[in-house]
């Protein structure tokens, strides 16, 4: 029986590692580094976040555009000034960065990084290697390849 697209799709996305997708030069904060530098890091090098290092190099959480948007929101609405006064008194990284951050192992396929962004609505997924941080899989990188995967499956059934 000839296999259906989506079966296609499901076992190039399998062959995939991410440790050939993901990018090694890893953008990071540190935990006592401002919103205010966050913000100008994530513009500048056009990036959605980063892992959060603490002061011996160990990653202690991300923080995102999610992360900036949702302080705005409780800005906007009166909620930052009411609920959290440790966040008024420190507008650092570290007050606003999740700390149970997903990870994802270097010889996990394309396929589980797909699946555990769409599950858990992540956007960027720090890539590890015996719990050291050795790179990052952005939303971009996912959907390069795996559009490339379905462009590619296609083509095979027209051909």
């Amino acid at each position: 029986m000839t296999p259906t697209v989506e079966e296609r799709i499901s076992e190039k996305l399998k062959r995939i590692k991410v440790k050939n997708i993901m990018t090694r030069s890893v953008i990071t904060m540190r935990e006592d580094e401002t919103l205010s530098s966050l913000a100008d890091l994530l513009i500048r090098t056009k990036i959605s976040g980063a892992p959060v290092l603490n002061g011996v190099g160990e990653m202690t959480g991300i923080v995102t555009i999610t992360d900036l948007l949702n302080l705005m929101g409780k800005i906007k609405d009166g909620s930052f000034v009411h609920d959290n006064q440790s966040l008024r008194k420190d507008l650092s990284v570290k007050a606003v960065m999740t700390k149970n951050v997903s990870t994802i192992a270097e010889e996990a396929t394309l396929l589980d990084a797909v699946n555990m962004m769409c599950t858990k609505k992540i956007h960027t997924l720090p890539v590890v290697k015996e719990g050291a941080l050795i790179g990052v899989l952005g939303r971009r990188d996912v959907i390069m390849y795996f559009y490339a995967a379905v462009r590619e499956s296609i083509e095979e059934i027209n051909r």
